[in-house]
């Protein structure tokens, strides 16, 4: 038996890919399988200088979806497992498929960054090509698996479709610590991410708080800086040197996220995440005590109240985490597709 994980990107693996990399790696050792994504852009052999950017970025984008068909093909797996766009190639290939829903892309147009009328045209095609081959896609499937509930009801209002919730793959041993800390947490300083929300509560509080992960903004960089109770570290590589130093994280976001992983992480200590009432978060802390209106005021009276109950919600954190970790979520997995398609196909 033969499986292809078709993935975006691997090079750079975002939650998304790392999720199907721990797929990958929990099959069956006699199953041949074969990881199939595309390079960075800038690494095929594509070359006309004298193309706009946009219809050349364009021009590799495809030439990649024809190679890889091309390698798929011969292959020639008995199973597709596919996420984002590569959900494509059940429509190419004739094989058993289950296809991965992990954020909007399926529901709105992958688009090309300028303003030019190059960038308008290719927008617009790919609006209409995106909505139709998703369409076909996933229709075509055997199995849809949606990463929150939220976001399985958002794809089955748009396109009539059954999903099946398995929630992203988080490796609690990656993230527990055996002690923690006194600091509130962030994680992501953008605006999207609700960074202004956790710099008006470090300047009406006096809590000691620390920010982690890039900041392209500059502007959110000086605040951070400005913010005496405030440090910003940047990049961190091991998350377990932050979660030591954890005793609440926030999780403010201004944008309905699929889902977060940040509470199964910090769950995984005990450590409870208070989360904005946006989009599949409140399903990542299993508790409508953890879930509050996306105002700073709200967030202040239950870092408040969080402190005062912390042992109850320290507990149930942790007995959440280990609800939603990976080896669960696999469990789940399995199931539905030995339901679905017949196959067992995990170790």
């Amino acid at each position: 038996m033969k499986i292809a994980v078709i993935g975006r990107r691997f090079y750079r693996e975002g939650g998304a890919e790392k999720s199907l990399r721990t797929v990958k790696d929990n099959i069956r050792e006699d199953i041949e399988t074969k990881v199939f994504g595309y390079k960075r852009i800038g690494e095929d052999r594509l070359s006309n200088r004298f193309l706009p950017v946009e219809v050349h970025n364009f021009l590799r984008y495809l030439q990649a979806l024809y190679s890889l068909r091309k390698d798929i093909k011969d292959f020639n797996p008995h199973l597709i497992l596919c996420q984002h766009e590569m959900i494509v190639f059940n429509l190419f290939i004739d094989k058993k498929s289950v296809v991965f829903l992990r954020d909007y892309s399926r529901l709105h147009r992958t688009s090309f960054e300028g303003s030019n009328i190059f960038t308008m045209i290719i927008n617009w095609f790919f609006s209409y090509f995106n909505r139709a081959i998703s369409s076909k896609s996933l229709e075509r499937a055997d199995l849809i698996i949606s990463n929150s509930d939220f976001l399985g009801e958002k794809y089955k209002k748009n396109y009539s479709v059954e999903t099946v919730t398995v929630y992203p793959f988080v490796n609690l041993e990656d993230f527990k610590v055996k002690q923690t800390g006194e600091k509130i947490l962030h994680v992501n300083p953008s605006k999207k991410k609700g960074i202004f929300t956790t710099l008006e509560l470090a300047r009406r509080t006096k809590h000691e708080f620390i920010v982690v992960g890039s900041c392209e903004n500059k502007k959110i960089e000086r605040e951070m800086r400005e913010t005496d109770n405030l440090s910003f570290l940047g990049y961190i590589e091991d998350m377990r040197e932050i979660y030591e130093r954890t005793k609440i994280a926030l999780v403010p976001s201004q944008w309905e996220e699929p889902y977060g992983r940040i509470p199964i992480e910090t769950g995984s200590s005990g450590i409870p995440s208070i989360v904005s009432k946006k989009g599949g978060l409140p399903e990542s802390v299993g508790t409508e005590k953890l879930v509050v209106e996306n105002k700073v005021s709200k967030f202040q009276e239950k870092m408040k109240e969080v402190l005062k109950n912390y042992e109850d919600l320290s507990e149930e954190s942790f007995r959440n985490s280990q609800e939603k970790k990976a080896e669960m979520q696999l469990i789940k997995l399995e199931k539905a597709i030995k339901k679905n398609i017949g196959w067992s196909i995990f170790k």
